[in-house]
C-alpha cells in the first residue's frame, strides 16, 4: 500500500475530528428519549411552571481569563402558551454562570430568542447546545451558531435562557414566526428560569430579552406582550435585531434565494396554528395558492421542504428560479398569494 504521507495524514486526522463531532454529541448531554414528550394533561399548571429538568452540558465551553468555564446547564421543559391561548409545554436549556456578576443589584437573567434554525425537531437549541455539529443525510448540517453569543453573555456574569419555541423538539410543528407563540415562549422562559431550584438568580433581578432575525421577532414581541402576559417579570431591555416585521415583505425578499425554505416553515406554522377552515390561510387561499403549500415534513435550515418532484417542473423553461417547494405553474410572487377572486393579491399577514 503507498504511503500517504503527512499531508494526508494531517487531512485524515482532520477529517475524523469533524466526523467525530458531527456524529457523536457531547457524552454527558444527550437527552433522554422521552424528556420531549410532554405530559397529556397541562391544565393544573400555570404558565412559566417546570414540567421537568436534566443536566446539559453546552459542547463548545469558552473559558474566562481566570480558566472557568462560563455556565452549569440544565435542559427543562415548561409550561406556555400557544397561538390560540391554550397550554402547551415548551422545552429550552438554562445556563447558570460560573463567573460572577460583579456589576449593580441581584444578577440579571437574559431570555434569548435564537434566530432561524429550521423546523425539523433535530434542530431545537436545546439538542444543538450539546454538540459541535450535526448531521442528516443527505444535507442537512447545522451547528448551534448562537453559542458564541451565549458565551459572551455568560463570561459578564449574566444567567441564560433560551428556548427552544413551540413545537421545536416537543410534538407538532414548529409554529414559525408567529408572534404570539414565540413571544409566550420567551417571555415563559425567563419565568421557568426564576422557578428552577438552585440558581443565583432571584424574583426581583432584571430581565432583558435578545434576539436576532426570527429570534428578534420573538424578542420585540415578548417585549410588546410582557406587561399583560408577565407584568411580575422586572423587564429592563431589549435587544431586537432585524425582526421580520412585515412577514409578505420579507417572503417576497428571500424568494429565490438560499432561505426560500423559511417561505415553507412559515406556512407550516400558519397550518399548525390556524388549522380551521375559518382562519387557515390554506382554504382562503386560491387554487394555485394551494399548489404551493408545501408538505409537513421535518427539515433543518438547509433541506427546504418541497413539493414531489414531476418531470413538467424540471423541463419547463425557467424552473430552476422558482421555489423549491413549489409545484408546477407555481412562483410564489406571482402565482401563490395572486389571482382571480377574493384572494387576489393576498400575502400572508403579520404574525
Amino acid at each position: 500500500m503507498r504511503a500517504i504521507g503527512w499531508r494526508g495524514a494531517v487531512v485524515a486526522a482532520a477529517l475524523s475530528v469533524v466526523v467525530a463531532a458531527i456524529a457523536s454529541p457531547t457524552a454527558a448531554a444527550a437527552p433522554t428519549a422521552d424528556f420531549y414528550t410532554p405530559p397529556a394533561d397541562l391544565t393544573a399548571s400555570a404558565p412559566g411552571d417546570l414540567i421537568r429538568t436534566e443536566p446539559s452540558e453546552l459542547a463548545l465551553r469558552v473559558p474566562g481569563t481566570d480558566g472557568a468555564f462560563p455556565a452549569d446547564g440544565r435542559r427543562i421543559m415548561y409550561r406556555s402558551t400557544d397561538a390560540n391561548g391554550a397550554a402547551n409545554a415548551v422545552t429550552g436549556t438554562y445556563l447558570e454562570p460560573q463567573r460572577p456578576w460583579e456589576g449593580p443589584g441581584p444578577r440579571p437573567l437574559v431570555s434569548l430568542a435564537v434566530g432561524t434554525h429550521g423546523q425539523g425537531d433535530q434542530c431545537a437549541p436545546s439538542k444543538l447546545l450539546n454538540q459541535l455539529l450535526t448531521f442528516q443525510a443527505p444535507i442537512g448540517l447545522m451547528t448551534e451558531y448562537e453559542v458564541l453569543g451565549i458565551n459572551a453573555l455568560l463570561l459578564q456574569g449574566i444567567a441564560v435562557v433560551v428556548t427552544d419555541y413551540d413545537g421545536l423538539g416537543t410534538p407538532g410543528m414548529h409554529t414559525y414566526v408567529n408572534r404570539a407563540a414565540e413571544a409566550h415562549a420567551v417571555l415563559d422562559a425567563a419565568r421557568a428560569a426564576r422557578n428552577l431550584p438552585g440558581t443565583s438568580i432571584t424574583p426581583a433581578g432584571p430581565v432583558g430579552f435578545w434576539g436576532y432575525s426570527q429570534g428578534g421577532g420573538a424578542a420585540a414581541a415578548a417585549a410588546e406582550l410582557a406587561a399583560d402576559y408577565a407584568p411580575e417579570l422586572q423587564v429592563k431591555g431589549t435587544y431586537a435585531g432585524a425582526p421580520p416585521a412585515d412577514l409578505g415583505a420579507t417572503l417576497a425578499q428571500i424568494d429565490g434565494s438560499f432561505l426560500t425554505g423559511a417561505i415553507g416553515y412559515a406556512i407550516n406554522g400558519l397550518a399548525q396554528a390556524y388549522p380551521s377552515p375559518g382562519r387557515s390561510s390554506r382554504r382562503s387561499s386560491t387554487t394555485r395558492a394551494r399548489r404551493c403549500w408545501p408538505r409537513r415534513g421535518t427539515t433543518a435550515l438547509s433541506r427546504p421542504v418541497r413539493a414531489s418532484p414531476s418531470r413538467r417542473q424540471a423541463s419547463t423553461p425557467g424552473a430552476a428560479n422558482r421555489s423549491p417547494w413549489c409545484s408546477p405553474g407555481c412562483r410564489w410572487r406571482r402565482n401563490c398569494w395572486s389571482g382571480s377572486g377574493s384572494a387576489r393579491g393576498r400575502r400572508p399577514g403579520r404574525s
